[in-house]
């Protein structure tokens, strides 16, 4: 993905570097991933995840920095996700990444082990 600008007011809010997903970045969670990118003024940074049947914001520091780098949890397996960024300056100037994040998370193995609850002890949770 291609870096992209935004002027507001007499300031640019660019990504310097594009924002990067790369799912299962550890090779042992293949639901989750890592969200990374630059600006070129500090922002903090809004994450929104959709997968088709549910939408939610991966939740982020309000501090202000030039560098961004967030953990994607709540993916679901089998299906296909879009994630989509926004940035916001001190100002409160806002600037959405033009291009949404899609992916595809793998199906749950056919040996994943089954859990069978047969009781529950709710004040103990």
């Amino acid at each position: 993905m291609s870096a992209q600008a935004h002027l507001i007011e007499d300031d640019f809010i660019y990504f310097n570097i594009a924002p990067e997903f790369t799912l299962n970045p550890s090779g042992h969670a293949p639901l989750a991933g890592v969200i990374k990118f630059s600006t070129s003024v500090r922002t903090y940074a809004e994450i929104r995840v959709s997968d088709g049947e549910r939408d939610w914001t991966i939740p982020t520091s309000k501090a202000f920095g030039f560098d961004h780098d967030y953990i994607v949890l709540g993916l679901r397996a089998g299906r296909r996700h879009q994630v989509s960024v926004t940035v916001r300056d001190a100002a409160g100037a806002e600037f959405s990444y033009g291009e949404k994040i899609d992916f595809q998370t793998d199906d749950l193995p056919s040996d994943l082990p089954t859990f069978d609850l047969r009781h529950a002890d709710e004040a103990r949770m």
